[in-house]
C-alpha cells in the first residue's frame, strides 16, 4: 500500500513539474515535442495553471487521507456501572489508509494517571480496547484522557432494590399451613438488575423467588412460606418487614386445667352439653383483674370437678368454639364468648362444739365450703349470662 501510494504521488509530481516547464519555457518542450508549438503553449496557458493547482489540490488531498487518523471515544456498550465495572471500553477507529503501527497512549482519569492503553490498527480499521478502572467511581460524569483527546463519559447507578408493600396472610397461619407473601420490587437504579428474592424468617433463609427488574421499573413478587414452629414470625425480604403469627391447634382432654388453682377448699363442677369445647376462667372481680387464676378445659358433651379454688369473689368467664392454641390462649374459631352475670363468692367457715361424759370431754370442729356448679348448653338456667367480644376475655 505505501509503495503505490509512493508511485502515485512520483507521477503527479513529474506531472505538475511538465506543466511548469510548458508554461514557462515553451521552446524547451518544443524541442523534446515537435508537436507542441509556442501558440499551443499560449492557448493552454490559463488551462495549464488551472490544472496544475487542482493537481497539487489532489495529491495534498491523497497524502491526507493515506496518513493515519484515529479517533477515540467511550463505547456505549458495556455500559460503565458505579462500583461494579473493572474497566471501560474504548472504540478505537483509523480512518486513514496507512496503519498505525504500534501506538501506546497514557490515559488519565479524573486527572489521575491509571494506566496506558496500546494498540495497532490497519488502514480504515477498528477495535475496542479496555482500560482497566484503579479507582471507585461514584456515580456521575468522569474525564477519561487518553493521550491528547479528552472523553466525557457517565457512571450509571447501579441497580438498587426497594420493596414496597410486604404483605403476609395477616392475622395468624397454622403449622404447616402453605401461604403466599407477596410485595413490590422496585429498581431506582439506572440499570437492570436480578433481585435475589430471599425471605428470611428469624435470619434464616425461608424462600427465595429471584426477579429480574428494569431500570426505574417495579414488579410484583409472590413466595410461598410455610411457619414451622408456633410464635410470632419476624418476615424480611430486602429491607422490609412483616409480622405474622403461626399457631398449632390444639384440643385438650377433659378437665384440663389451662390454668391450674392455687389449693384453696373451693369446688368447681362443670357439666358442658352443648357441642363445641369451652373453656371457663375464674377472674377475681375488680376493673383491673386481667388473668384468672383458674382455667378449666372442657369437651362438649363432657363435665368435669375441679379442686383447689382459693377464697374470693370471682367472675367466671367463658368461651365456647375449637382449635384451641396455647400463643394467642384462645380459639381459632370462636363460637360464643360471655360471662355470668353474678359472681362466684368463695368463702371458708368454721364451727366447734364440744361434749364430755363422766371421763372425757370431746371437742369436733366443723369447715363449711362453698362448691359452685355450672351447666352450658341447657335452657331455664337460672344464671343469667352476657355477651362479651373475644378480644375482651381475659387471659387464662
Amino acid at each position: 500500500m505505501v509503495a503505490v501510494l509512493f508511485c502515485i504521488a512520483a507521477l503527479l509530481v513529474l506531472s505538475v513539474v511538465f506543466l511548469l516547464i510548458a508554461l514557462v519555457a515553451p521552446q524547451v518542450v518544443s524541442k523534446l515535442l515537435p508537436w507542441f508549438s509556442r501558440e499551443s503553449a499560449q492557448r493552454g496557458k490559463a488551462v495549464g495553471l488551472a490544472v496544475a493547482l487542482v493537481v497539487v489540490l489532489a495529491v495534498a488531498e491523497g497524502v491526507l487521507l493515506a496518513l493515519p487518523r484515529v479517533s477515540v471515544e467511550v463505547a456505549s456498550s458495556p455500559p460503565v456501572v458505579a462500583g461494579e465495572s473493572e474497566f471501560v471500553t474504548l472504540a478505537v477507529k483509523n480512518t486513514g489508509l496507512m496503519g498505525t503501527g504500534g501506538v501506546l497512549l497514557p490515559v488519565t482519569l479524573d486527572a489521575v494517571r491509571i494506566s496506558d492503553v496500546g494498540f495497532a490498527l490497519g488502514g480504515r480499521g477498528e477495535q475496542t480496547v479496555r482500560v482497566p478502572i484503579t479507582k471507585e467511581l461514584e456515580p456521575g460524569s468522569h474525564t477519561l484522557v487518553v493521550g491528547d483527546e479528552s472523553l466525557v463519559f457517565k457512571a450509571l447507578k447501579p441497580a438498587e432494590f426497594q420493596v414496597k408493600e410486604l404483605k403476609a396472610k395477616g392475622d395468624y397461619a397454622t403449622v404447616g399451613e402453605r401461604l403466599t407473601v407477596s410485595a413490590t420490587v422496585a429498581n431506582v437504579g439506572e440499570v437492570a438488575g436480578t433481585f435475589n428474592g430471599v425471605l428470611r424468617d428469624g435470619g434464616k433463609e425461608a424462600a427465595a423467588e429471584p426477579v429480574e427488574v428494569a431500570a426505574g421499573a417495579q414488579k410484583p413478587l409472590e413466595l410461598t412460606y410455610t411457619g414451622r414452629s408456633q410464635g410470632k414470625h419476624r418476615l424480611k425480604l430486602g429491607d422490609a418487614t412483616v409480622d405474622q403469627v403461626v399457631v398449632k391447634p390444639i384440643r385438650f382432654k377433659n378437665g384440663h386445667c389451662i390454668k391450674k388453682p392455687s389449693g384453696g377448699p373451693g369446688v368447681l363442677s362443670i357439666a358442658n352439653k352443648g357441642s363445641s369445647d369451652l373453656v371457663a376462667m375464674l377472674v377475681p372481680k375488680g376493673k383491673k383483674a386481667k388473668r384468672s387464676v383458674a382455667a378449666i378445659y372442657v369437651r362438649a358433651g363432657q363435665k368435669t370437678t375441679v379442686k383447689g379454688i382459693p377464697n374470693g369473689a370471682f367472675t367466671i368467664y367463658y368461651e365456647k368454639g375449637e382449635q384451641w392454641n396455647t400463643y394467642m390462649h384462645a380459639f381459632l374459631v370462636s363460637n360464643e364468648a360471655g360471662r355470668f352475670a353474678q359472681s362466684a363468692n368463695y368463702t371458708t367457715s368454721s364451727s366447734t362444739s364440744s361434749w364430755s361424759d363422766s371421763r372425757y370431754r370431746y371437742t369436733r370442729t366443723s369447715t363449711r365450703f362453698v362448691r359452685v356448679t355450672l351447666s352450658f348448653g341447657v335452657t331455664g338456667g337460672n344464671a343469667p349470662t352476657e355477651s362479651v367480644s373475644p378480644s375482651a376475655l381475659p387471659k387464662p
